[in-house]
């Protein structure tokens, strides 16, 4: 009803597009998948180091909403927070049949038209708020520093190559159906190359494993298929590696 100022429709913008990526994404992986958005205004505030400012709740509710309404995504679940028992779920959406047909057009892979966001921050400190993982905010230390500086190294060279799966689409197809029951696993999205590392229990000391790699969800069967600017790989295993190396 009224005209948002140029800085307000840059977000808006921003909004829209950074809804139709993620759709576009999942939808590569599996027409069917979903999409994890955050409506509460609490999480769109800002200051954290988690937040991505160039989104905000106002602007962003508006392309939800304006996607929503004129047929291009659908709620799957609506998301919820109780605050007397600190457990809630997130809003889950996916493509209406529209998009998809918008999305057909497009003959680029994500994975490929959109690169990862190399600057967005990859050292993860979480808490439990029942069942609930929550990101904690934190000052940075020179092992925090450390830590960053290591993993962005690590993200720029994963960037530079290309991983893939060597299978035909007709067993891609299968392996994402299989994925997609699984609710333990997400269907295999190939734009995720990048990692980040979180810490668990609101501690430096614990966790602090590597997550966020496609290829970390790809089932033991498939993983000989993996390959790496088109060579084939090999997987060591060796059985109780541990107590071996103590």
């Amino acid at each position: 009803k009224r005209e948002r100022t140029k800085a307000a429709q840059q977000n808006f913008e921003y909004a829209v597009q950074y809804l139709l990526e993620a759709l576009l994404k999942a939808s590569c992986s599996d027409a069917a998948s979903e999409v994890t958005v955050f409506r509460g205004a609490s999480w769109y505030s800002h200051g954290s180091r988690y937040h991505n400012p160039n989104l905000t709740y106002r602007t962003f509710t508006d392309a939800f909403f304006g996607l929503k309404d004129r047929g291009y995504l659908k709620v799957i679940r609506d998301g919820y927070f109780d605050r007397r028992t600190g457990q809630g779920k997130a809003t889950r959406v996916a493509s209406t049949p529209k998009l998809l047909k918008l999305f057909q057009t497009i003959t680029v892979h994500p994975a490929v038209a959109l690169p990862p966001d190399l600057e967005s921050e990859c050292i993860v400190l979480r808490r439990r708020e029942g069942k609930q993982k929550l990101n904690v905010d934190y000052e940075d230390t020179g092992q925090t520093l450390e830590w960053r500086s290591k993993l962005r190294l690590i993200n720029e060279c994963l960037v530079r190559h290309w991983c893939d799966l060597e299978i035909s689409d007709e067993k891609v197809k299968g392996l994402q159906q299989r994925l997609a029951l699984d609710q333990d696993r997400e269907p295999i999205d190939l734009s995720r190359r990048t990692l980040s590392r979180i810490f668990a229990n609101n501690s430096w000391q614990e966790g602090g494993r590597f997550y966020g790699g496609w290829w970390q969800g790809v089932p033991k069967e498939y993983r000989p298929y993996i390959t790496i600017d088109g060579k084939r790989t090999v997987e060591y295993d060796y059985a109780q590696i541990n107590p071996h190396i103590a």
